[in-house]
């Protein structure tokens, strides 16, 4: 009995049991990046099977994305609450990594640690915040939200509004881009 397949929702205690599993991963991830980068030796993330030699030769957070998906994948096989929560993680298409020239530019992880993750739409990457706001990562300037419900970007275009930025969508309402 899969509960993705009859789309019932979650319980409370169901979604403690994945918060746990996330942060269980992503602090697993962060260990297991912090020795690489201390040592300079993949071999024990190599033999462990939770990198590959070609996943080494992308850009920082493309390696940390990487160990934190592996490690989330062994904790759903092994836990059996979180095998009947998710059932079979399929693998689907990532997101690229930024280009290395921009991520020397923004340093690290940059503009990416604020919360904000790749987004693919129609062949462009942007950062998507928290909140669905889609940005440009070049210019760093809001380009539209994200509908779930229609699978379209919004567009908002920026103004200055009694001294505010304020975002302004197709039909004219403007929006506080933190509480969008």
């Amino acid at each position: 009995r899969r509960r993705a397949a009859q789309r019932q929702p979650l319980s409370d205690g169901d979604l403690e049991t994945l918060r746990r599993l996330g942060t269980v991963a992503s602090e697993g991830a962060r260990a297991r990046y912090n020795e690489f980068m201390i040592s300079g030796d993949a071999s024990g993330l190599l033999s462990a099977g939770l990198i590959s030699e070609r996943q080494l030769q992308q850009p920082a957070s493309w390696i940390k994305q990487s160990l934190f998906a592996a490690l989330l994948e062994r904790s759903v096989q092994q836990l059996p609450a979180c095998k009947e929560l998710i059932g079979r993680l399929e693998p689907h298409v990532r997101v690229p990594p930024l280009p290395e020239p921009e991520e020397e530019h923004l340093g690290g992880m940059g503009f990416w640690s604020a919360a904000c993750l790749p987004f693919e739409f129609d062949g462009t990457t942007y950062m998507m915040a928290p909140n669905g706001l889609m940005i440009d990562p070049s210019s760093q300037e809001p380009v539209g939200r994200w509908s779930p419900e229609t699978d379209e970007v919004v567009p908002l275009v920026m103004v200055q509004h009694d001294g505010a930025t304020l975002l302004m969508d197709p039909e004219g309402t403007l929006v506080d881009p933190v509480n969008l």
